[in-house]
């Protein structure tokens, strides 16, 4: 639960940071410079599971930067995908674009699962595995930032910015996981619970 509340505080640090700033230098760097950053989360995690950098400090300064990283390449695809679609084809291609990559991220999460599953009559995750994760984020990463660095945009003024709705309210997550942590319902003793009176049918 901490660390999902530091991770928003990434979040909003990053959202302060971009301000009207894309407006002027464009979506590409924000999205190149998330980019960087989890490659810089996956080198560091292959370096911490060889038992290096091992601590609290580290893992609170990880998910500052998976906060901000997060944020960047979701703003920064919010201001680029109007910029390289049609007015008539944004309504289409946000769709598109939402769908795919939630049936991806879904996807992965279960493939990964599968394959980081421990051995039996273990617990955690299997090692080596969890190393190949973080080192095909490194190389994906580095693919898509030589991808996208080809890539042209157009002018910042061609296109207003889309409005990512799961973009705008995924921030509410944190207080979600806080109110189910919550005992919302009161507790209540056995002499205080009362039978309710029983009604018996009366003849017409």
């Amino acid at each position: 639960m901490v660390l999902e509340i530091v991770r928003y505080v990434g979040m909003v640090m990053a959202a302060h940071v971009i301000g009207r700033r894309i407006d002027q230098v464009g979506a590409r760097p924000y999205m190149l410079a998330s980019l960087a950053l989890y490659m810089g989360l996956a080198g560091y995690w292959l370096v911490r599971l060889q038992g290096v950098w091992d601590g609290h400090a580290g893992l609170v300064a990880t998910y500052i930067v998976l906060g901000l990283a997060g944020t960047c390449w979701a703003v920064g695809n919010a201001n680029y995908l109007p910029k390289v679609a049609s007015s008539q084809d944004q309504t289409l291609m946000l769709a598109l674009h939402g769908a795919s990559t939630a049936l991806v991220g879904g996807l992965s999460t279960l493939g990964w699962g599968w394959l980081l599953r421990p051995a039996a009559g273990q617990v955690g995750i299997e090692h080596t595995g969890f190393m190949v994760l973080f080192g095909c984020v490194l190389v994906g990463a580095a693919w898509v930032s030589c991808w996208l660095a080809r890539r042209p945009e157009p002018e910042a003024d061609a296109a207003e910015p889309l409005m990512v709705v799961n973009t705008v309210l995924r921030p509410w997550r944190a207080a979600i996981y806080l109110i189910n942590l919550a005992d919302a319902v009161p507790r209540v003793t056995v002499a205080e619970i009362k039978p309710a009176p029983i009604e018996t049918a009366r003849p017409e």
